[in-house]
């Protein structure tokens, strides 16, 4: 659940950055390669994990999952905070 709290909000400033900077013609285009992106994002993801368990037991993927989240976490706030600057 908190992936999917730090995720969204951040997906959606991604969007909206290429809906304002981006011409109509090339915002279809600009979509699918963000879609494809995160594709590859939540690929590259799934298989270092699926590489730790390999090797270690589950405490220690949830504890980098854990520690990943935190930092994600950190530069939504950050990018937020620009957000609120650039606007006034």
């Amino acid at each position: 659940m908190t992936i999917l709290f730090i995720r969204d909000p951040f997906k959606l400033y991604i969007q909206d950055v290429v809906f304002e900077h981006t011409a109509k013609e090339h915002l279809q285009t600009l979509l699918t390669l963000l879609a494809f992106a995160v594709q590859v994002g939540k690929a590259a993801i799934s298989l270092v994990c699926t590489l730790i368990l390999l090797k270690y037991p589950l405490l220690v993927v949830m504890a980098i999952m854990l520690v990943l989240t935190f930092i994600e976490l950190l530069l939504s706030l950050k990018l937020y905070k620009k957000i609120i600057v650039a606007e006034v």
